[in-house]
Formats: C-alpha cells, sequence, structure tokens
C-alpha cells in the first residue's frame, strides 16, 4: 500500500497496477490454480481504491488540459487511441525521429490506418490468448495495453497525440515478452549463450548511441524544436515553440516567421497569437500587436498572460484608464502575477494614485524580489510621495540587482536616480 501509494504520486499511469498484479497472478506466479479468482480480486480492493483516489485527483489536477469532446469528438480520440498503441510499439523496435511534441490532426486520421491498426490490435490480443503455452506472451502484451489505457488518449490531456514519456511502464510489459521468447525460441541451440550475448551486446550499444544522440537535442530549446519541426514538420505547436526559442535569442524576423506558419497550421491557437504580439510589440508595431492579444483573449478568455499584454499595448498608447481595468482582470485570473502588479503600479502612478501604485508594487515584491524595474518605479512612486530616504533604499536595491544581472545601462539609469534622490535631501 505505501509503495503504491508514493508510486502514484510518483507517476498517475501506475493506477493500472491491481490489474497488473492480477495478470501476474495468472503468471508467473500462478496464483490462479490455487485461490479463488474473487479472493484474487478482493486482495487488491485496497490498491484499487488508492488507484480510483488518483484518478480523481488527477483529472481535478488536469481540468484545465483536458480537451472538451468539441475540441476532439469520440470516435476522433478512439482512433488516435487505435493507432497511438501501434505507434509506441514500432518506436520501441525502432527508436528513431523521436520528437518533443506528436500533435493530434484535428480532422483525424484516415480511415484505412484506423482499420489496419485495429486489425493489427485484434490479430495480436488473439494470438495472445490462444498461446496457452506461452503465458508470458499473454501477460506481457495485455501488460501493454492495459498500463497504457489511462494516457493512451480515451481521456484527451492537451493536444498531443501520444508521448514517449508515456510508455515507460508499459513497455516492461513487451520487454518481458520479448525476454522469454528469446528463452523459448533460442533454449535448445548449441551456442545460445555466445550468440544471445552477443545479440544483447550490440543491441546495448545501438541504444547507447541513439540514447546519446536523442538526448543532445534536448541541451536547449532551439535545438529541442528544431529537431521536433524535423520529424513533425506540420506542428504548430513546435513552430511556436521555436518561434519563443528564436524571440529569446532576438532573432525577431526567424520568431515571426515561426509564429505566422503555427497560426497557418491552427489559426485558434491562443498561445501563438499571444507571442506573435509580444513580437510584434518588439518591433514596435503596436496596432498588429494589440490585435493579436484581442485575438487570443478571444479564443481563450482566461488567458492571464494575453490580459496583461494587451494591457501595455494601451497603457504605451495613453489609454491608462483601459490599460488598469485589463491589469485588474490579469490580476484577478491569476492573483500570484507579479508582473500584471508591477504593471498596474505604473499605470496608477502614470494616473497620479501614487498610494496605489506603492501598494502594487509593494504586492509585486513580496511575489518576486529580484524585478529590477519593479524595485525602481517604487522608488519612483516614494520619490513623488515626498518619502526620499524610503526611496533610496530601493534604488539602492534595484541598483544591486541590475549590477548583479550585468545590465550596465539600467545600473547607469539607477545610479543617476539615486544621486538625484540623495542630494534632494536636507543636509545636516
Amino acid at each position: 500500500m505505501l509503495l503504491s501509494a508514493l508510486g502514484l504520486m510518483c507517476k498517475p499511469t501506475l493506477v493500472t497496477l491491481p490489474v497488473v498484479l492480477l495478470l501476474l497472478d495468472y503468471w508467473p506466479l500462478r496464483r490462479v490454480e490455487t485461490r479463488k479468482f474473487s479472493g484474487l480480486i478482493m486482495e487488491k480492493l485496497p490498491l484499487l481504491a488508492l488507484s480510483a483516489a488518483s484518478c480523481v485527483s488527477t483529472l481535478l489536477v488536469q481540468n484545465g488540459a483536458i480537451q472538451s469532446s468539441g475540441s476532439f469528438s469520440l470516435p476522433h480520440r478512439l482512433s488516435n487511441v487505435l493507432l497511438a498503441w501501434l505507434v509506441y510499439l514500432g518506436q520501441m523496435i525502432w527508436p528513431s525521429r523521436l520528437a518533443a511534441f506528436y500533435p493530434c490532426p484535428h480532422d483525424g486520421p484516415p480511415s484505412w490506418e484506423v482499420a489496419l491498426a485495429g486489425i493489427w490490435l485484434a490479430g495480436l490480443s488473439v494470438v495472445a490468448l490462444k498461446q496457452r503455452r506461452q503465458p508470458w506472451l499473454l501477460v506481457g502484451w495485455f501488460w501493454y495495453l492495459v498500463m497504457l489505457l489511462p494516457v493512451v488518449g480515451i481521456v484527451q490531456v492537451g493536444t498531443q497525440a501520444h508521448a514517449d514519456r508515456y510508455t515507460y511502464l508499459p513497455q516492461i510489459g513487451l520487454f518481458v515478452t520479448a525476454a522469454w521468447a528469446a528463452v523459448d525460441l533460442c533454449g535448445r541451440w548449441r551456442w545460445r549463450q555466445a550468440i544471445l550475448a552477443s545479440a544483447a551486446t550490440s543491441i546495448l550499444a545501438c541504444l547507447l548511441v541513439g540514447a546519446y544522440l536523442q538526448t543532445a537535442y534536448w541541451r536547449n530549446s532551439l535545438s529541442l524544436w528544431t529537431h521536433a519541426l524535423d520529424c513533425v514538420p506540420e506542428s504548430a505547436v513546435a513552430h511556436n515553440c521555436l518561434g519563443y526559442a528564436l524571440g529569446q535569442q532576438e532573432n525577431a524576423v526567424e520568431a515571426i516567421k515561426h509564429y505566422k506558419r503555427a497560426l497557418d497550421l491552427d489559426p485558434d491557437y491562443p498561445e501563438a497569437h499571444n507571442n506573435l504580439g509580444n513580437e510584434l510589440a518588439k518591433q514596435g508595431n503596436q496596432a498588429e500587436a494589440t490585435e493579436q492579444f484581442r485575438r487570443a483573449l478571444e479564443l481563450k478568455p482566461d488567458y492571464a498572460n494575453a490580459c496583461n499584454n494587451l494591457a501595455n499595448e494601451l497603457a504605451t498608447d495613453g489609454r491608462q484608464v483601459e490599460a488598469i481595468v485589463f491589469y485588474k482582470h490579469a490580476l484577478a485570473l491569476n492573483p500570484a502575477y507579479a508582473e500584471a502588479w508591477s504593471n498596474l503600479g505604473n499605470a496608477m502612478r502614470a494616473q497620479g494614485n501614487l498610494a496605489d501604485a506603492v501598494e502594487d508594487f509593494k504586492h509585486a515584491l513580496a511575489l518576486k524580489t529580484d524585478i529590477v524595474e519593479t524595485r525602481y518605479n517604487l522608488g519612483l512612486a516614494l520619490a513623488d510621495q515626498g518619502k526620499q530616504a524610503e526611496a533610496i533604499q530601493h534604488f539602492q536595491a534595484a541598483l544591486d540587482l541590475a549590477t548583479t544581472q550585468h545590465r550596465t545601462k539600467v545600473s547607469e539609469t539607477i545610479r543617476n536616480q539615486l544621486a538625484s534622490c540623495q542630494s534632494s535631501l536636507p543636509r545636516p
């Protein structure tokens, strides 16, 4: 019970453990031959209760990520389920072109692929059930099917068709089948030990090389999403993420190109609209940036980040009253949004509401203490109130942060303001 609970906290896909234990009761433990089946089920009820609790908590936590039936219909999801079972099997046998994200096509997979996948799965299951002399085949195959069931896509979490990370536990069953099949096939060979040892060494060597190459793609976001697009060129998510990585590298032209490609593939992608808006705002294209942020909010009304970004553009345009409305809406959606508190403080200061501005800046710093701009702006608001001594403390803290972060130009601005504030203090 304890180990099951710890396992569920690590990886909720372990909810299928009671069923896997029933399979192990069949083979290799063979407890079904000496115990009543009802007794075997009864002893696993506590584990089933843990699994049920884990299912409920996971569904509550993942509620925002679970796609509605309107996004992916039940036939669409079931079609993807059949294909995913076979895709995982193929990737285990030949692990190449593995990507960080595999998009789920909105139109669904072709009917002939679904039909073929269904025939293959049914055929393999029938073979496993009929091979009574090789019980490891039944246990290994159904271990794989059962353990994939929670994550195979019947309940769609996110927009991926499948994900490599889901296969760590389910593939144990396939490896059990492969190991016992090798023994069964080669058990009577004269040179079996040498042959199997050589084969195992060769396979491990290939997997080591493959693992080395695969992990190299994960060294940074740029290489990760470039590789993902090499594997799945029509992935809107990969284009969006690569655009973000390029934006972080100040490569605005390429970033915008990838954001626009993401929106060509999926026009209703709020994150891509928001990211494109950010990049356009950096380029000074304020009107189009505002349009992108509004579109992101139309698609996702509870998108606090887009709400804050839209408010920034309104504030830049001098529309402080409208900006304040959107800043407050962003904070209603996410009260722990430090940047939005800081931005609201700026808007309040621009309106001359210094008391509220100071409180907003302090809210931001309570959530995130290392924002240089917030420290500096709080100092400005306090200086405007005539609280020079307190302002100097915040200017000094901002200068220390900027120096630590190697922001030379910002440091110079803060140093000048600090000197100005110090000079305004009454001399003893």
